[in-house]
Formats: C-alpha cells, sequence, structure tokens
C-alpha cells in the first residue's frame, strides 16, 4: 500500500472514531490535495484539511488547506473560559472540569464536551 494511501486510510478512520462524516475517496481526496500533499502534516506550519466552522463532514464543499495553526486557531475561536462552571457527565455532577477529568480518569474533557454534548456539558 502506497504511503499516501495509508494516510488517506488513517485520516478517514480518525474521522470515523470522531464521528464525523467522511466524504472522500481516495482518489478525490488525492486530487484535492493536489499538489499541496507534500506539504500535508500535523507539524507547524504543515498544511491540514480544515472543515468549514470546525463544523460538517469532511466532504470537498466543506473543508479547505489551512496551517496547523490556523485550524488550531479556528477550533478554539469563541471557546468561552468556563473555569469554575459545574459540569454534568454521566458518571456524575463535578464541580469543575478539572475536577471531572480526575475522578473520571479522562485527559481531555474538552473533547468530550465537544463531541458528546448531551452527556457532558456545562451547568
Amino acid at each position: 500500500m502506497s504511503s499516501y494511501k495509508q494516510k488517506y486510510w488513517l485520516q478517514r478512520k480518525n474521522a470515523e472514531k470522531r464521528g464525523i462524516e467522511w466524504g472522500f475517496t481516495f482518489e478525490s481526496w488525492m486530487s484535492w490535495w493536489g499538489d499541496d500533499i507534500v506539504n500535508r502534516g500535523v507539524r507547524s506550519g504543515q498544511l491540514v484539511m480544515a472543515r468549514n466552522g470546525d463544523i460538517g463532514p469532511y466532504h470537498p464543499d466543506n473543508v479547505r488547506k489551512a496551517t496547523t495553526v490556523e485550524n488550531h486557531n479556528e477550533c478554539h475561536k469563541g471557546r468561552v473560559n468556563k473555569k469554575g462552571k459545574q459540569i454534568k457527565t454521566p458518571y456524575g455532577i463535578f464541580r469543575n472540569i478539572r475536577q471531572a477529568g480526575i475522578a473520571i480518569n479522562k485527559s481531555n474533557m474538552h473533547y468530550y464536551i465537544k463531541t458528546r454534548p448531551t452527556e457532558y456539558y456545562y451547568l
């Protein structure tokens, strides 16, 4: 299997794990990247496939090429600092996000709040 085919499948599987719909075939993914495929990656200055507004599917009509920094900033844009706010989880209500993460052994509670909003949310 070619290196690019492995990268395609890895990105597709990661999207599926995150519950994000995938709308590319290998051929359409390669065509979308074009000559920029050599600059694709997660290191600083490299390009990633960024979803518009960080929502919706990975689909040719909903993605653009962005640097890792641009994508990170878009992902966190408008995030309200909720320090000190109680958080509801399937395991109970906790004083704040830090306490919830410690109690239920989840290192990235922000990810759970974003991807499972009916199970993990601020009160």
